[in-house]
């Protein structure tokens, strides 16, 4: 079969995004390819989200063929002509373009050519799609996800909670991004949304089924397995968490209390936890080592307090890291800080609300 090199290069670029390459589960370093009738399908996947990329081509050749993916994409990424040609000979995928490429296929366990499973194939699809606003997707991946459970102690909190708003957290950390993405609660898979965020269109159809959720958009569907027990999640402990009250508020540069915050942690003993302190004065806030000798201030743009009560001089411990990769994750420039209480500071914006916990030193 024969196809623009760029318009490969376009179904490459957005199949990829699907491959798990995970050497443990050989499926994941796959991509499979099929064309026929006018029509050329990528797909690929990570063992629980599969991405399904088609196109309408100039040929009605017949081809199915599973290659590996990391190998094929970084080839079509390096070809210049304008047309590719694919064929299979002798059991090789052959690639004619700047030049002629002998691709090695992978065999199953019987010495044949693998067939690319698809799960998609047989679900019952019997509800009504809900349209899905890609920028919210987008934004929601940028200020949540720092804020999952990488590990899996409870491997719930690895997962986004989709419902009335989004909710990420491991524990120490909560965010909730105020929007609602979908027709129904589920926790979402950080792959499914990394996959959904990668859409080029403004909107997607999502459409939540007993066992999956299959989203699609303009020849780009993805396929990814429902996540069981969402009471493992704890939702009212988290929703309480982020229901915070906070005595006090304060604006700051974000970009100077980032840069700030850098500079301390190079003093920070690494006996103490990566902590340091932060001091709300009247003027400012006070970032120093635990030890102190090592302190710079950052002046408010705003300060306020929530109650009649004058305002008080506070001071707090915090995780340097923790708190750099929030504030990393805020949505503009001028970031809101709400303090008053023993446990937790918060960072406030239109949209979102991110709770980090406070260290004992």
């Amino acid at each position: 079969m024969k196809i623009k090199t760029e318009q490969l290069k376009a179904l490459v670029s957005k199949a990829s995004v699907g491959v798990g390459g995970n050497k443990l589960i050989p499926i994941t370093e796959l991509m499979g390819i099929k064309s026929g009738n006018g029509k050329m399908l990528l797909e690929t996947t990570d063992g629980d989200n599969y991405v399904y990329v088609d196109s309408d081509v100039d040929t009605k050749d017949d081809i199915e063929v599973v290659v590996f993916a990391e190998q094929f994409a970084k080839l079509i990424g390096k070809l210049t002509s304008e047309y590719v040609s694919l064929d299979i000979e002798d059991g090789n995928l052959v690639v004619k373009a700047n030049g002629t490429y002998t691709i090695e296929l992978p065999l199953d366990e019987n010495g044949e050519m693998i067939k690319y499973p698809d799960p998609i194939k047989n679900v019952v699809r019997d509800v009504k799609p809900c349209e899905v606003s890609i920028a919210d997707v987008k934004n929601a991946v940028d200020v949540a996800k720092s804020s999952l459970a990488t590990t899996l102690e409870r491997p719930a909190l690895t997962n986004y909670y989709v419902g009335d708003s989004i909710f990420a957290t491991d524990g120490c950390i909560v965010t909730e991004y105020r929007t609602k993405l979908f027709n129904a609660e589920q926790m979402v898979s950080p792959k499914f949304m990394d996959i959904l965020s990668s859409f080029t269109t403004n909107n997607a159809n999502v459409e939540i089924l007993n066992d999956c959720i299959i989203a699609k958009s303009d020849g780009m569907s993805v396929y990814c397995k429902v996540t069981e027990d969402t009471g493992d999640y704890a939702l009212d402990a988290v929703k309480q968490f982020v229901g915070t009250k906070f005595n006090n508020q304060c604006k700051v540069n974000k970009s100077q209390l980032i840069s700030a915050i850098d500079r301390i942690a190079l003093f920070v003993d690494k006996y103490d936890n990566d902590a340091i302190r932060l001091e709300f004065e009247n003027d400012g806030i006070v970032i120093s080592n635990v030890k102190s000798g090592s302190s710079e201030q950052i002046e408010y743009k705003e300060r306020k307090t929530k109650n009649k009560k004058k305002f008080e001089p506070s001071e707090v411990y915090i995780n340097a890291s923790m708190l750099m990769e929030q504030l990393k994750a805020y949505p503009g420039e001028v970031v809101t800080i709400e303090h008053g209480t023993d446990f937790a500071i918060s960072l406030v914006s239109e949209q979102t609300t991110q709770i980090v916990s406070l260290m004992e030193v």
